[in-house]
C-alpha cells in the first residue's frame, strides 16, 4: 500500500502499488478529471448533501468531491481496494463512509470475481481483461473470486437520504441500469437529484 497525493490538485488517498489502475492514477494524478470536475461543479452550483460512489475504487471520486457535500456513502466490494479506501477516509476524510459491500437491487452474498492487477473490472460474475497492452495479466492466477455482501441500494437510500440532496455516481460493471430503475420510487419524494452512470453493453 502506497500514499500517494495531489490528486486533482489537492487530494490524497492510499492504493495498492501492484495494481496497474493505481500506477495510472499516480502518473496522471487521476484518471478521471473530466468527469470529476463535472461532478464538483454540480455539487457546488446545486447545494448537493450527499454523494453516494457506486464502485468507488480508490476513491479518486469520493476524497475530490467530499469537501464540497455533507456527507460522502463509499462501495466498494474489492478487498485490497477497499483497504486502502477505507485507510483514506480513516487518516484524511471524517465524512467518507467507506462499505466492502456490493450493491444490487436485493440483499444476498454473491461472489466477487476481481483481477489482482487490475482493481477497474471487478464484477458479480466472471469476466476477462481485455486491454491488450497487459496481456500477461490475463493468466488464471491473476483472477480471484471472494464472497461480498451485496445490499439493495434502494432501501440503503431510504434510511440514510432523509430527503436531502443527493448526486449518485455509479459505475459496477453493467448493472447501473437496474440500480436506477429500483430507486425511482425513492427519489420520486425528493425535489433535487442528480444521477451520473457509466453505460456498458
Amino acid at each position: 500500500m502506497r500514499l500517494i497525493e495531489n490528486i486533482y490538485g489537492n487530494t490524497k488517498m492510499y492504493v495498492d502499488e501492484e495494481d496497474i489502475r493505481a500506477n495510472w492514477i499516480e502518473n496522471r494524478l487521476g484518471t478521471q478529471p473530466e468527469k470529476v470536475s463535472l461532478l464538483k461543479n454540480i455539487c457546488l452550483k446545486e447545494s448537493i448533501c450527499n454523494f453516494y460512489d457506486l464502485g468507488a475504487n480508490y476513491g479518486e471520486f469520493s476524497t475530490s468531491l467530499c469537501a464540497n457535500v455533507d456527507n460522502v456513502f463509499a462501495f466498494e466490494p474489492n478487498p485490497s481496494v477497499f483497504n486502502c479506501l477505507q485507510k483514506t477516509s480513516v487518516e484524511f476524510y471524517n465524512n467518507i463512509h467507506p462499505f466492502q459491500k456490493a450493491v444490487d437491487i436485493l440483499t444476498s452474498e454473491k461472489d466477487f470475481y476481481f483481477n489482482s492487477r487490475y482493481s477497474g473490472g471487478g464484477r458479480l460474475e466472471r469476466w476477462q481483461w481485455q486491454d491488450q497492452r497487459y496481456k500477461q495479466f490475463n493468466e488464471s492466477k491473476y483472477y480471484h473470486s471472494t464472497k461480498v455482501s451485496c445490499i439493495r441500494f434502494a432501501d440503503f437510500f431510504r434510511e440514510h437520504n432523509k430527503n436531502q440532496s443527493c448526486l449518485i455516481k455509479i459505475d459496477i460493471e453493467g448493472l447501473e441500469l437496474k440500480i436506477v430503475e429500483d430507486l425511482m420510487f425513492e427519489l420520486e419524494t425528493l425535489d433535487k437529484w442528480f444521477i451520473y452512470f457509466e453505460a456498458n453493453d
